[in-house]
């Protein structure tokens, strides 16, 4: 099912309506990629640009470095990106990542060019003026491939109904092949009795 892109939605919104969606799509890049993020983010690294940027205050840094491991400070400082929010947070933290974690920044901007090119129905879901301009989305029609106009689709119905059918002449045509040999058997077993029955006759005649 295709959802609608950010271009094709940002016409019908207010520039808060846009922004909101814009920092809704950063979150859900922060979800998508949590795990990977918690094992590779040091967050002391990223506090400089963060907090030049007014991303990020004092006191947010000290609650994430308030965490024991550096697994859960990395989880804090995901969790604090997405409770500031806006649309600089998300931005200004790829910003931050260094030439040494070239492949991070590329997995999150990839992860956002996907959802902005198709955004989740939980987003468009909470947005119900989008809902109502573009219409609920629906699953795309694909016309038959060259394939299917050689090869038609098989109802698998009457597949099932051809199957019964050659069963029942199999089992029609044993019926009739037991019917053939049991007469066979018949008249052997007549032929067998008439023959004994007359070599009892002759040997009572030359009895008497």
């Amino acid at each position: 099912m295709r959802m609608p892109s950010l271009t094709e939605v940002k016409k019908h919104l207010t520039e808060d309506e846009f922004k909101r969606i814009k920092e809704e799509l950063y979150n859900e890049v922060l979800t998508i990629n949590r795990e990977e993020l918690c094992k590779r983010v040091t967050p002391d690294r990223h506090f400089p640009l963060l907090r030049q940027r007014k991303v990020f205050d004092r006191s947010t840094e000290e609650v994430i470095l308030a965490e024991v491991t550096t697994q859960r400070k990395a989880a804090r400082f995901v969790d604090e990106l997405q409770r500031v929010g806006g649309v600089s947070a998300f931005p200004v933290f790829i910003e931050s990542i260094d030439n040494t974690q070239v492949h991070l920044k590329e997995l999150l901007n990839k992860s956002y060019e996907e959802l902005q090119d198709n955004i989740p129905i939980s987003i468009l879901s909470k947005h119900t003026k989008v809902l109502q301009v573009i219409g609920e989305p629906r699953a795309e029609i694909t016309p038959p491939s060259d394939d299917d106009r050689v090869h038609p689709p098989v109802d698998l119905s009457v597949l099932k109904e051809i199957q019964e059918s050659y069963n029942l002449e199999i089992r029609g045509e044993e019926f009739d092949e037991d019917d053939e040999e049991n007469d066979l058997i018949q008249e052997d077993e007549d032929e067998l009795y008439l023959h004994d029955g007359h070599n009892i006759q002759d040997t009572n005649q030359n009895q008497l």
